[in-house]
């Protein structure tokens, strides 16, 4: 019993040297605390429409839609809400935000209010916090040309440089929102595939590995996919699938939408060659917005519940598929601020916080 006593005394001296061995000495940087890595690592789509004078913010969002107003306010394109943002979406679990980056066809520069959100994330205090790629919304009326190619790509590997820019296997990511009418610009598959390996040989000449290019085909059309992967696209991803849930009413369960993505769209992706970041469609509602609304149809249902639902299906399927999924296993949201389309997670004086705490339990 003597003999055991000593032990533990020796085994406890032992110990208590190890544990001073591994404090930081005087004047030296203490380690960092270990936290625990996220299972997937999720973002949100972030659109910078909510600046002063802005036509997005109608009359019909301000009056009939107050639970989607911000708690800053409608504008929200401001330093102060951006410093909070970030850290409202780092506190719930997300990785990062894939900002819609607009050009003008008569005017290449970046100096668009849309984009404005972007250099607020650059230079806030905080933003080492999260990551943030780019989506091209290059749809009608900011169709990418031959003409117009070179001058675009200067402002994207300028972003590219970023220290918190996201990265696909140690590549850039960037998104473009319409490929199809990219392959239409350039005149067939086979040119477009030419610019984009190229574009590829300027990114490795900055120090990148390559970059990992992003297209949104539909996964209902019938080459979408097809073309997205022979045009050389790294990354099959989306904007949102709202059509894919809808029933036969004006207005259907946003349960629905889960479903859909999960049985039906995201298995689309599987064994196509690129790696998928599948995008979950959190709600959908348009009225405020349409000059019809009457004639919309939208999601009931969408809650702090409907919210933690989407993002456990989005994780589950993630999971389930490793070799389809990133090897970060990235997964999109739609979306952190489409007020006026009806997808959001931030707070509101009537719902608070409430979508955000649907997050943190999806991802639990």
């Amino acid at each position: 019993m003597k003999w055991f006593s000593g032990s533990i005394f020796i085994l406890g001296a032992a110990l208590l040297i190890a544990s001073c061995s591994n404090h930081s000495k005087k004047g030296e940087t203490p380690e960092p605390p270990v936290v625990d890595t996220p299972l997937v690592k999720l973002g949100a789509y972030y659109f910078g429409g909510w600046y002063e004078n802005s036509h997005h913010i109608r009359t019909a969002l301000v009056n009939d839609f107050p639970e989607r107003k911000p708690i800053w306010g409608w504008v929200t394109n401001t330093p102060d809400a951006m410093k909070a943002q970030i850290d409202l979406a780092a506190d719930a679990g997300l990785y990062f935000f894939s900002f819609c980056w607009y050009f003008n066809t008569q005017d290449l520069s970046e100096n668009r209010p849309a984009n404005n959100a972007i250099t607020l994330f650059a230079n806030a205090p905080n933003k080492k916090r999260l990551k943030f790629c780019l989506l091209v919304a290059n749809h009608d009326g900011y169709r990418i040309t031959p003409q117009n190619w070179p001058s675009l790509k200067e402002h994207w590997k300028k972003w590219f440089r970023d220290e918190t820019y996201l990265k696909v296997d140690g590549k850039p990511l960037i998104i473009f929102f319409d490929i199809n009418n990219m392959i239409t610009n350039w005149g067939s598959i086979q040119n477009l595939k030419n610019e984009f390996a190229a574009f590829r040989n300027e990114v490795k000449a900055l120090g990148f590995p390559d970059v990992a290019i992003g297209g949104c085909p539909s996964p209902t059309s019938a080459n979408g996919i097809n073309y997205a992967v022979q045009v050389g696209c790294d990354v099959l991803t989306g904007y949102n699938y709202h059509t894919a849930g809808f029933s036969a009413d004006m207005a259907t369960p946003i349960s629905n939408m889960a479903t859909a993505e999960y049985g039906t769209l995201w298995p689309r992706f599987v064994n196509k060659g690129p790696y998928c970041i599948p995008v979950s469609t959190l709600n959908w509602d348009v009225r405020p917005w349409s000059d019809t609304p009457e004639t919309e149809k939208y999601y009931t249902g969408f809650s702090k519940a409907s919210v933690a639902n989407s993002i456990a299906g989005i994780k589950k399927w993630i999971l389930e598929n490793p070799a389809t999924a990133t090897k970060e296993k990235l997964g999109m949201l739609y979306a952190w601020n489409e007020y006026g389309e009806g997808g959001w997670l931030t707070p509101s004086d009537i719902l608070k916080d409430s979508l955000l705490q649907g997050v943190k339990e999806g991802l639990k």
